[in-house]
């Protein structure tokens, strides 16, 4: 079988671009969320992100021809197939039109039929286009990322969360709950028209129903484990809105509004060595493959968990600096953020299982984590624990799903038990040690009988986890040089 070295021209300074853009789309995206939470209470907040379930389960209308379009065309662009490459594009753009329209008269209709008070049902009605527009949004987005075409991606991504910010905001402010989710809707129009603009057009819409099928064949299998994704991550506020209320879902939400922010960093890294995987497995580099799945999860796996340090002990001033009505979601919040870093190395795991065809194995360890989940949440619900116990169930699965899907790519790489089990420590260990100094920073607060919702205290809280974090920067710094070192080969 052929090798290469690692193919990593362009990683690095694309990495910071899409970063860049990530950061500032993230950071207006949380001051949306804030914006809006102060707007509508914890009681609306939480209306408005029941609705937004629909949106979440929306964005599987393509039927996963987004997905194998993104998996295949990459591959075909490393065979030297570009014509090919299009010709995928424009078929998974014909069938995105056709499913993303029939969802939204389905919304609509539904909204007819709902027995929800008249605002609910406007707002119900309105997430119709915000469906359709995201859709076409999500096309364009893949388009740009097969291209690597990263900067564009990166700037219809901050021009989405910018005019998402002003228009809902705005239209929210004049007509409350159905007034944001117009204003949603509207952004992400003004995002389709602009990205329409820059990407020179779309491909030629291709209706040869061979191609579709075979879009079809490989993408149900990806939608059905990004819809499993879906589930994963929604199940917990699901249950907060089923048997907790929608002032509860309100609180929940602005845990995960924080675990946000920190989820933006492997995404940017996700973004730009995607389709580079898929292009090495084209080119069957298998020395490239492995490269590009071990070096993210071990420099990721030094930086997340001090941006997660950092946000749980900055979170009780925060919540009671801007958003006190939000009290219930500190505990919530900081549990999340500790715990994250497992679940978000997960995702460079699954690149390598989506390109060598491992969808099952996915797919296994999706309803695993499905299954562990919702007992947990109901354990704790049947306990009383509240939206304290769904973060705890949440996080435990962040740890289980994580390092199994570490595992399971590891396992195709023909890497051995110890083998495995040594590179997920170093991975994780990080984790654990700022857990660690969190928990001392909570219980040395209590016993110096401390705030920890004040200033003073807060900035002694993140000074101590900036020294304890300060061995995880060097070896992240190492290993930033070794990329360098790679890249200028």
């Amino acid at each position: 079988m052929q090798t290469a070295s690692p193919p990593v021209p362009g990683i690095l300074s694309q990495t910071a671009a899409v970063s860049a853009g990530a950061v500032v789309a993230r950071c207006v995206s949380v001051v949306r969320g804030v914006a809006l939470a102060r707007l509508l209470d914890p009681t609306g907040y939480g209306q408005l992100n029941g609705l937004l379930l629909v949106a979440e389960y929306g964005d599987r209308s393509h039927l996963g021809t987004l997905n194998a379009m993104g998996r295949n065309a990459p591959i075909s662009i490393g065979a030297g197939d570009l014509e090919e490459a299009e010709a995928i594009a424009g078929a998974a753009l014909f069938v995105t039109l056709c499913t993303s329209t029939i969802v939204t008269v389905g919304i609509l209709i539904a909204a007819i039929l709902s027995p929800w008070p008249m605002k609910q049902r406007i707002a119900l009605a309105l997430m119709g286009p915000v469906v359709f527009c995201s859709q076409l949004h999500l096309f364009q987005n893949i388009l740009a990322r097969t291209r690597l075409r990263m900067h564009l991606m990166s700037g219809l991504r901050m021009w989405n969360a910018v005019a998402q910010l002003v228009f809902a905001v705005g239209c929210g402010f004049l007509w409350g709950l159905p007034g944001v989710v117009g204003g949603v809707a509207i952004g992400t129009l003004l995002t389709v028209i602009l990205g329409n603009r820059r990407l020179g057009g779309y491909p030629r819409i291709k209706t040869d129903w061979a191609r579709v099928k075979g879009l079809l064949r490989i993408g149900l299998p990806l939608v059905w484990i990004t819809s499993m994704y879906t589930v994963l991550e929604s199940l917990g506020r699901i249950a907060v809105l089923r048997w907790l209320g929608t002032a509860q879902l309100g609180q929940f939400a602005i845990a995960l509004v924080a675990v946000s922010v920190m989820a933006f960093i492997p995404s940017a890294v996700g973004q730009v060595l995607s389709p580079r995987i898929m292009r090495a497995y084209g080119r069957k580099e298998t020395q490239g493959v492995e490269f590009l799945l071990r070096e993210p999860i071990l420099l990721l796996g030094l930086l997340l968990p001090i941006v997660g340090g950092i946000g749980a002990v900055a979170m009780p001033w925060a919540v009671a600096t801007f958003l006190p009505r939000f009290e219930a979601a500190i505990v919530p919040g900081q549990i999340l953020l500790l715990n994250f870093t497992p679940y978000a190395l997960r995702a460079f795991s699954s690149e390598v299982l989506v390109a060598s065809s491992r969808l099952y194995r996915i797919a296994l360890l999706q309803s695993l984590g499905i299954v562990l989940l919702a007992g947990l949440v109901a354990i704790s619900l049947t306990m009383g624990w509240g939206i304290v116990g769904v973060a705890g169930s949440t996080a435990i699965v962040y740890w289980a799903y994580g390092v199994s899907m570490m595992a399971a790519a590891l396992r195709v790489r023909r890497k051995q038990p110890g083998e495995i089990a040594r590179f997920v420590s170093s991975a994780l260990i990080p984790t654990v040690w700022i857990a660690f100094v969190c928990v001392f920073l909570r219980l040395a607060a209590a016993s110096l009988d401390k705030n920890v919702a004040s200033l003073g205290w807060s900035m002694v809280s993140v000074l101590t986890i900036a020294l304890a974090s300060s061995p995880l920067l060097w070896f992240a710094i190492q290993r930033l040089k070794l990329l360098r070192r790679a890249q200028s080969q």
